[in-house]
């Protein structure tokens, strides 16, 4: 996959567009998470290179002190 190039913004952008574009990409990030969650999720473990299950731990085991 081709790395996206990247962004600069306009010196002169208004502040009520820098606001509505925010906006809009806050919505467009969150219907994406809505759709993709769990590949999503499998991708940015990927790229961590973490196990994707989490280890269980007992945390009513006795400890002496």
């Amino acid at each position: 996959m081709k790395p996206f190039p990247v962004l600069q913004l306009p010196e002169d952008l208004p502040p009520a567009m820098a606001l509505a574009l925010f906006e809009y990409f806050s919505e467009i990030t969150d219907q994406i998470w809505q759709q993709y969650e769990a590949e999503l999720v499998a991708l940015i473990l990927e790229e961590f290179d973490q196990p994707s299950d989490q280890m269980e731990l007992d945390f009513y085991d006795d400890i002496e002190f």
